[in-house]
């Protein structure tokens, strides 16, 4: 879509009471015109986060730009600690820029005294989690505010990557997390979340009622519509926005059909969707949330 399109859509979400809003991808930095996106949505006073690979922002001058449109939280992704698995995940011989653009993000915060929330992502897979530990105190070492880390998510294209020594793994950092939330507040993972998956590991627990559907809505550069980013990575988009209004396609009979059908989904524990699950999850049945 284009920019006038994207600001149309911007309005009517900022207008809907929408709180936050995400550029996610894929690499949100393909597209030529993103600072100015990014911009005009910090402009309609939502909160504004940005998530991207980093390679590009080891050009200083995009960085600092990127700075200076003064969004609120930049997620940058780094899943190793050497350009050798770098490689091996990403497929590209890129691991220094990644780490030169985390380091460009900070310096340029901290230059131009901006409160940016600035925070590194990893997942969990078999090239790295026996070296999690590590892959943390290197990120921590570059100055960054927060660091998530949370298991790989088998979705329809990559199955069976999990296997129960991955998930014994898995537990033991978990419990390791666990008692380095006290000390080291770093770590941007909640303890419910920790237990969540310790206990969903060893099947002592059912899925949590997912809040994807109500809560948040994915729309790509086509204006395809997702209700969680499950099926944003299935690519099973429920219609499409363009040229519509958002309010009637997010009141419609069939939007609320949809989330009906979705209310007892079990596909996956994705980390996007279980955290923000778990605090909504106290309130169920205990406000009109629960006729939802």
């Amino acid at each position: 879509m284009d920019i006038d399109e994207f600001r149309r859509i911007t309005d009517e979400l900022a207008d809907l009471g929408a709180s936050v809003f995400s550029f996610m991808g894929g690499e949100p930095f393909m597209r030529e015109d993103i600072l100015e996106m990014i911009s005009y949505v910090k402009s309609k006073r939502l909160i504004t986060q940005v998530s991207t690979n980093g390679i590009i922002l080891s050009d200083k001058n995009l960085a600092r730009k990127l700075i200076e449109t003064n969004c609120d939280i930049i997620t940058l992704s780094l899943d190793c600690m050497d350009p050798l698995t770098y490689k091996q995940i990403r497929g590209v011989d890129k691991f220094n820029e990644a780490v030169e653009g985390i380091k460009n993000i900070v310096y340029f915060r901290n230059l131009l005294k901006k409160n940016i929330i600035v925070t590194v992502n990893f997942i969990l897979m078999n090239e790295n989690i026996d070296n999690a530990m590590g892959i943390i105190d290197f990120i921590k070492s570059m100055n960054v505010d927060l660091v998530a880390t949370y298991p790989v998510l088998e979705y329809g294209n990559i199955k069976n990557y999990r296997s129960e020594e991955f998930d014994a793994k898995m537990v033991d950092l978990f419990r390791k997390f666990k008692k380095l939330k006290g000390r080291n507040k770093i770590l941007d993972i909640s303890t419910e979340y920790l237990d969540y998956m310790i206990e969903r590991s060893a099947n002592k627990r059912l899925r949590i009622k997912c809040f994807s559907p109500i809560s948040d809505i994915g729309i790509d550069p086509l204006g395809n519509v997702f209700p969680c980013m499950y099926l944003l990575a299935e690519e099973k988009a429920i219609g499409n926005i363009r040229g519509k209004s958002i309010k009637e396609f997010w009141y419609s009979k069939n939007y609320a059909r949809i989330r009906r059908q979705l209310a007892d989904c079990n596909q996956c524990d994705a980390f996007c969707s279980v955290e923000p699950a778990l605090f909504f999850n106290k309130f169920w049945f205990r406000s009109d949330i629960g006729k939802l």
